[in-house]
């Protein structure tokens, strides 16, 4: 049980760092299946730039994605083409082996550069000295800024397609290909959630005219909170228990002392009980001291605050109907979500959350198990030594 608990802080370590210095504090919106550049819910850079006037110090980045092919030493490969500003490895760890990311000035002045991965840079090159080398990606020229190695956690393993990688900028992307839109829109919510990106921002892009509708929002900082309460959880389990242990154990010294007492009052009175039992007492008040500290020691290693959804919180105390309501917006939410083909950091978040529920269900069964196991063997021994 222990080591799941340190796997499941293991798998999410990983999955923040996977998301960049930012880690899992912010927000993100990803495009549903079947939108394209024509649907007035689409995004593109004009509405970027119009976010980044209105949310002044607020990061935030975005993706647009397209499968082609990429040219070197003539040679060609399949790559996905992936159009961000600068800002991207804030929200994806690009870990940058070669050369560096593209300026915020290379980026303004249209500058045509690019990242590949290390995988492209071998299969076209056959070396990682590919700096400054031009490279063609759908049919235009750039110069490789930088090789980026992808990591090699157990999360990029699961979630990994397997196709090399070309990001370019923004601005180059929509140029470049026909009919472009956003896909994917990340935004901080740094520090500690308080960015309410999910309602703030459609309600900034519908005063342009703009459906977000047709983008899916999901807050990865609640989404951190909640998976971190799990390993939180357990250990409030495995104190508890031990807790339960030490309170039956004084209960049951209690009922030895009354018993002992009430058998005593039948024939001595109060004040020659209390000096023949004075000694007993005396250890009784020391066990129950130290028992106290052991159970305030043991609560002080496993308390915390649970984190519930405000969803989850009805205005009223009891209100039956908020909670019917709840469920319907998960039923539309789960019908939602499998109309539109989730970006590499939401199958990630996925995948870590399969993970760690799955440990959760294991630990559990077979750590119980164990300790019943254990609990019946001291039972059998005892009733031996009590014959």
């Amino acid at each position: 049980m222990i080591l799941s608990i340190c796997l499941e802080d293991d798998v999410l370590m990983q999955l923040k760092r996977v998301n960049g210095p930012g880690g899992l504090e912010k927000t993100v919106f990803t495009a549903r299946l079947g939108l394209n550049s024509d649907k007035t819910g689409s995004l593109d850079i004009d509405d970027i730039d119009y976010l980044r006037k209105k949310l002044p110090g607020i990061n935030l980045s975005y993706l647009a994605r397209q499968e082609g092919m990429a040219e070197g030493n003539h040679k060609t490969a399949g790559v996905k083409v992936l159009g961000i500003n600068y800002l991207w490895p804030r929200f994806y760890a690009l870990n940058i082996t070669a050369g560096s990311m593209w300026t915020p000035q290379a980026e303004n002045e249209g500058q045509r550069v690019a990242v590949i991965s290390s995988e492209l840079a071998i299969r076209l090159y056959g070396t990682m000295e590919v700096i400054n080398t031009q490279i063609k990606v759908l049919g235009k020229d750039y110069l490789i800024a930088g090789i980026y190695t992808p990591s090699a956690g157990i999360l990029k393993h699961l979630t990994d397609d397997g196709i090399p990688e070309v990001y370019i900028p923004g601005a180059a992307f929509f140029e470049t290909v026909q009919n472009p839109f956003i896909r994917e829109l990340q935004i901080d919510s740094a520090p500690a959630g308080s960015l309410d990106s999910a309602k703030m921002i459609p309600a900034l892009l519908h005063l342009r005219g703009k459906d977000m509708t047709a983008y899916t929002a999901i807050d990865y900082h609640m989404a951190r909170v909640l998976m971190e309460q799990v390993p939180q959880i357990q250990v409030f389990i495995m104190g508890i228990l031990p807790i339960l242990v030490i309170l039956k154990f004084w209960l049951s010294r209690i009922r030895n002392i009354a018993w002992a007492l009430r058998r005593d009052s039948r024939e001595d009175d109060f004040r020659i009980i209390m000096k023949k039992r004075r000694r007993e007492i005396r250890n009784f008040l020391g066990l129950t001291a130290g028992l106290l500290a052991v159970i305030v020691f043991i609560w002080s290693r496993i308390h915390f605050s649970p984190y519930i959804p405000p969803r989850l919180i009805p205005d009223d105390l009891i209100d039956i109907s908020h909670y019917a309501e709840v469920v319907k917006q998960d039923i539309s939410t789960g019908q939602i979500m499998a109309e539109y083909c989730r970006p590499e950091t939401e199958v990630q978040l996925g995948v870590c959350k399969i993970i760690n529920r799955f440990l959760y269900y294991i630990a559990w069964p077979l750590g119980l198990g164990r300790a019943l196991y254990a609990w019946s063997q001291y039972k059998r021994k005892a009733g031996e030594c009590n014959e």
